[in-house]
């Protein structure tokens, strides 16, 4: 503390802004390798949030397609409500590779990303989906996440255990306290 004291004091001397501070303490902080330790708040304004619907999903821009296309779903838990991608749910049958036409009537393009046309998180939604060679379009309504935390989370947790048991031949086990 004392030699990181000396080192930033000079620095912290010469703060303007409340961003300075802040990135001098994020240093700082570094430094003396905190974890869980943050910069919030102080004389910064709140800046507004604006939530949008998530999917559980990586979308991509297929040129050759012209389309959006469902990269990855994340899977997560399907017994856990909000811990798994609505793409996942039963019967919505939307697979990786399938392309995303559009979100409640409104066609996703080049000039509109899916994300934009996500308005709601919570709410149903109408997707229009086709296969990967853009055949079969058809509607699916699902809901959509708030946050895709766990889904995602738990789809790390399933690659770590699966990285584990192929590098050990299974004799050790994976768990993430």
């Amino acid at each position: 503390w004392d030699l990181l004291r000396r080192r930033y004091e000079p620095l912290a001397r010469r703060v303007r802004t409340r961003d300075e501070l802040s990135g001098v303490l994020w240093c700082l902080h570094g430094e003396l390798g905190t974890s869980h330790a943050y910069v919030v708040g102080g004389d910064e304004p709140w800046r507004p949030h604006y939530r949008i619907g998530l999917l559980g999903a990586d979308i991509e821009w297929d040129a050759a397609a012209a389309r959006h296309r469902i990269a990855r779903i994340h899977a997560g838990d399907t017994w856990l409500p909000g811990g798994h991608s609505p793409l996942a749910a039963p019967g919505v049958s939307v697979k990786e590779g399938d392309l995303l036409l559009a979100v409640d009537g409104r066609e996703c393009g080049p000039g509109a990303h899916p994300w934009t046309l996500l308005e709601r998180p919570g709410q149903a939604v109408t997707l229009t989906v086709a296969g990967k060679d853009g055949s079969g379009a058809r509607d699916v309504v699902v809901t959509t996440l708030g946050q895709e935390y766990r889904c995602r989370y738990r789809e790390w947790v399933r690659r770590n255990q699966s990285r584990v048991d192929a590098r050990t031949g299974g004799r050790i086990g994976y768990l993430h306290v």
